[in-house]
C-alpha cells in the first residue's frame, strides 16, 4: 500500500513538474514572440527615422532652391523697377520740356 502511496506521489510530482515545463515552454514561446514583434518595430523604427530624414533634406533642399529663386525674382524685379523708375523720369523731363514749348508758342 505505501508503494502505491509512493507512486501516486511520484506521479503528482511528475505531472506537477510537467505542468512547469509546460508553462515555461508556453512562456518561452510567448517571449520568443514578443522578441520577434520587438524586432520589427526596431525595424519600423529605423525605416521611419530614415524616411524623416530623407523628407527633412528633400525639404531643405527645396526651400534653399525657392530662396534662391526668391532673390532671383527680387533682383530682377529691383532692376526692372530701376528701369522703369528713369523711364518715368525721361518721360517726366520730355513731357515739362514739351509742356515749356507749348507755353511759349502761346
Amino acid at each position: 500500500m505505501e508503494s502505491v502511496n509512493e507512486i501516486s506521489k511520484f506521479l503528482d510530482s511528475f505531472d506537477n513538474r510537467m505542468k512547469t515545463i509546460n508553462n515555461l515552454l508556453q512562456d518561452q514561446r510567448e517571449n520568443h514572440e514578443l522578441l520577434s514583434v520587438i524586432a520589427e518595430y526596431e525595424k519600423l523604427s529605423k525605416d521611419m527615422l530614415s524616411n524623416f530624414f530623407e523628407i527633412h533634406d528633400h525639404i531643405r533642399d527645396i526651400k534653399k532652391k525657392h530662396s534662391n529663386e526668391m532673390v532671383d525674382l527680387q533682383k530682377s524685379f529691383d532692376q526692372k523697377y530701376m528701369e522703369l523708375a528713369n523711364e518715368n523720369r525721361e518721360l517726366k523731363v520730355a513731357l515739362n520740356e514739351m509742356m515749356d514749348g507749348y507755353s511759349k508758342v502761346l
